[in-house]
């Protein structure tokens, strides 16, 4: 007779199983867009010029940063068919698709007219722009605050696709869109008026993917369909819960963006311009924790749904390590030796990357712990309560980073006290879950902290004595990076998986090297 201990270990072995599955299909999606991405931003650096570059850093960053406003709004859409799906209750995942399509609807037309309303006071009043990209700024600004329109509309579809795990074709679909955006990179080298041309291209290439994942959705998936429904408590709950979430969207958007237009203040644009270039990188290292997380956050609201705790317990741990591991592993090569990195990637490196690189892959591993606290929020449905504590100690980043860079503080300071905050909000963030999943600070730290020390500190020491071995040429960064890689990988195998966690990896290490043989 299989006992109720058995079947949990069983779905538990099953769901990191289908999580490796999906992790995999986004982890190639993810390396193919960074590969493309940062060849991409090379090329634009190029085509445009530092200062152009930045310019179209601070505006097209203004408005992108409200994408973030669309992912929370779209995660908690999310949230609401994963729990319906947990629950096998296939018409409350359709009234709840009906019931966001229609309520973001109205929510971009709010966002473009409030939008429109400040665009001009923003490129020629706040931000310093010189006079001769003012006009080009405002194209990009418009351009971006159109495509933030329909991007939130279709992020009800790209919910629908991950709450069904169907992250192939997800996968595909991105990887659509950097492809446009390098073929876009190359013919802004050959155009008048670059500046511009690049900004309405860019809405192309973002718009494109959203209307082939909406086509999709609507042939594969039959609850995508829209209908004429209406349900006052449903639209109360749903508002109630995206509106929440969409304050957490809401203070990374003054700590990122907010920041943005605080360095120029004080700094002008060729700071931005190396942020620029520091976002970029820390984009490409944080987009393998947001895929790796793209698969957790379902299993992770279904577990909870289904009231399996310990299974939730077990997905949160295992999530907020392997987050870590992820960025870590990444990041490391990155940090100890960014100026090769820069110098190989960019023609012309500007001022101040190197340190803003390597302070924003410290601030990507903060992130890492974050995550899987917000994902555990919108998991059990208490946003509001997680929001006032975790969310609100997150926006102190901004005044404290502010006051320091208008004291004299250097400008890359402002990633020390992000990273400090949003360490610090994460752990607020759990301590306030704790009830609603029964964990004690005892647990977290045998489960989710301790673990990671000794990962950390040998693979550091070991990279650190690596370096000085590999010369600096491409050959020895690319033996240095492997290398690193490597090491890093057996110490987390050694000593940051549980036995089961080992057990699995091994076993699969042994299947793969039992094909290789048959091959």
């Amino acid at each position: 007779m299989v006992t109720d201990s058995q079947n949990t270990i069983d779905k538990a072995t099953g769901n990191r199983k289908r999580i490796a599955k999906n992790t995999i299909f986004l982890a190639i999606r993810q390396l193919v867009v960074m590969a493309i991405a940062l060849f991409t931003s090379r090329i634009i650096l190029e085509a445009l010029g530092v200062v152009d570059y930045g310019v179209y850093n601070v505006v097209a960053g203004v408005t992108a940063s409200f994408v973030f406003f669309s992912i929370a709004l779209s995660m908690s859409t999310q949230r609401f068919l994963n729990f319906e799906m947990g629950r096998n209750n296939e018409d409350g995942v359709r009234r709840y698709f009906s019931l966001s399509l229609w309520s973001y609807i109205g929510l971009a037309f709010l966002v473009v007219l409030i939008g429109s309303f400040f665009g001009p006071w923003l490129v020629y009043d706040v931000l310093i722009i010189p006079e001769t990209s003012q006009t080009a700024a405002l194209w990009v600004y418009y351009s971006m605050l159109g495509c933030l329109a329909v991007t939130l509309i279709f992020s009800v579809y790209e919910s629908m696709l991950i709450a069904h795990e169907n992250m192939k074709i997800y996968a595909w679909i991105s990887i659509l869109e950097a492809a446009m955006k390098l073929i876009i990179a190359y013919a802004v080298m050959v155009v008048p008026n670059k500046l511009i041309t690049y900004g309405l291209l860019m809405v192309a290439a973002m718009l494109l993917p959203k209307f082939v994942m909406v086509l999709y959705c609507y042939k594969k998936y039959p609850e995508s369909h829209a209908e004429r429904f209406w349900d006052r408590s449903m639209f109360k709950e749903l508002m109630g819960f995206a509106g929440w979430n969409a304050y957490s969207g809401i203070v990374y958007i003054v700590n990122d963006q907010g920041l943005n237009v605080a360095l120029n203040i004080y700094f002008g644009p060729v700071v931005n311009a190396a942020r620029g270039v520091a976002q970029q990188v820390l984009t490409s290292v944080q987009n393998f924790n947001v895929s790796f997380f793209t698969a957790v956050r379902p299993q992770l609201v279904k577990s909870y749904a289904a009231k399996a705790y310990n299974e939730t317990r077990n997905l949160l741990s295992f999530s907020t390590r392997i987050s870590y591991y992820l960025i870590w592993v990444i990041s490391l090569p990155i940090m100890l030796r960014a100026d090769q990195v820069l110098g190989i990637w960019l023609t012309e490196v500007p001022g101040f990357a190197v340190v803003f690189v390597q302070w924003s892959v410290a601030y990507g591993l903060a992130g890492a712990f974050f995550n899987p606290s917000q994902a555990l929020a919108q998991a059990t449905g208490h946003l509001k309560r997680y929001s006032l504590f975790s969310i609100n100690t997150y926006l102190l980043a901004f005044p404290i980073a502010v006051a320091l860079i208008s004291c004299g503080a250097p400008a890359w300071s402002v990633y020390p006290v992000l990273s400090v905050m949003r360490f610090a909000s994460a752990f607020v963030g759990i301590r306030v879950l704790r009830p609603y999943i029964m964990i004690s600070w005892g647990w977290m730290v045998r489960k989710m902290l301790w673990p990671i020390v000794p990962v950390t500190v040998l693979s550091f020491a070991a990279s650190y004595l690596l370096e000085k071995v590999f010369g600096v040429t491409i050959w020895g960064l690319l033996g240095f990076t492997f290398s690193s890689v490597i090491s890093t990988g057996i110490f987390v195998l050694l000593f940051g998986l549980n036995g089961s966690e080992r057990n699995d990896v091994l076993e699969k290490i042994k299947r793969m090297i039992r094909k290789s043989k048959r091959i």
